[in-house]
């Protein structure tokens, strides 16, 4: 359940962040498809959500975990996203090193990351195993042990 002061934020595979609150968007039926997000925020072409949040709570207790195709992942305080007015839109809100395969608000301690590469292998990581870094565009460190060959990526994950 949300209301109209609820605020609610888009990462997108474009490195960019998207600010908006619930009231930006108009109310539908039950019956009706609903609202484009890309039109309604002003999407790049091409670009397309790959995280939200609703309420997000951007103080230093919060990270963000970046996994991307390489086998890399980044943690990083949420606080780092914490803006200034209102703005709408937030340019390079991750690593563009690599493309991005999901991205994780790390919740409770008993969470694991499971990942999984292109030749259907799978590692089982926990969150606070990750490094934080300060800085949004860090590209990260290896989290996949496997070494990656050439032709292989990581292709999704999940919480579990």
């Amino acid at each position: 359940d949300v209301n109209n002061k609820d605020e609610i934020i888009f990462f997108t595979n474009k490195c960019q962040l998207y600010f908006a609150k619930i009231s930006d968007f108009e109310l539908s039926k039950a019956s009706e498809i609903g609202i484009y997000v890309p039109n309604k925020l002003k999407f790049d072409d091409d670009e397309k959500p790959v995280f939200m949040k609703i309420n997000p709570n951007l103080d230093e207790n919060q990270n963000i975990i970046f996994v991307f195709e390489n086998g890399k992942a980044v943690r990083v305080p949420a606080s780092q996203y914490a803006t200034q007015g209102s703005r709408k839109k937030l340019k390079k809100a991750f690593s563009d090193a690599s493309p991005i395969v999901g991205v994780v608000w790390e919740g409770k301690d008993d969470e694991y990351i499971l990942v999984i590469n292109s030749e259907s292998k799978a590692i089982l990581i926990r969150p606070s195993l990750i490094p934080i870094k300060t800085t949004r565009t860090s590209v990260g460190t290896t989290i996949f042990a496997m070494n990656l060959k050439k032709k292989q990526k990581i292709v999704s994950i999940n919480i579990l």
